[in-house]
């Protein structure tokens, strides 16, 4: 069986399917990101000219650092 391995949309780590499962990473919807990811995603669509994704990987660490900062939104309140 192969485990499909994603990277984290923010720090770019890599995240695998097991992760996932034991919640050490979680996916996300676009709109659920902060404003700076977003842009980024934005503007690299745009280079690739491809449309964005509805869902992406954020590993757990980021999710704390985000949680922490409070930012626009916390995430998985």
């Amino acid at each position: 069986m192969i485990k499909k391995i994603e990277k984290c949309v923010k720090c770019k780590k890599l995240v695998s399917e097991k992760e996932l499962e034991n919640n050490r990473g979680y996916k996300i919807g676009f709109e659920d990101l902060d404003i700076s990811t977003k842009n980024q995603i934005l503007e690299d669509s745009l280079i690739l000219g491809k449309k964005p994704k509805e869902e992406y990987v954020i590993c757990e660490e980021c999710v704390e650092k985000l949680n922490k900062h409070g930012g626009e939104s916390s995430l998985l309140d």
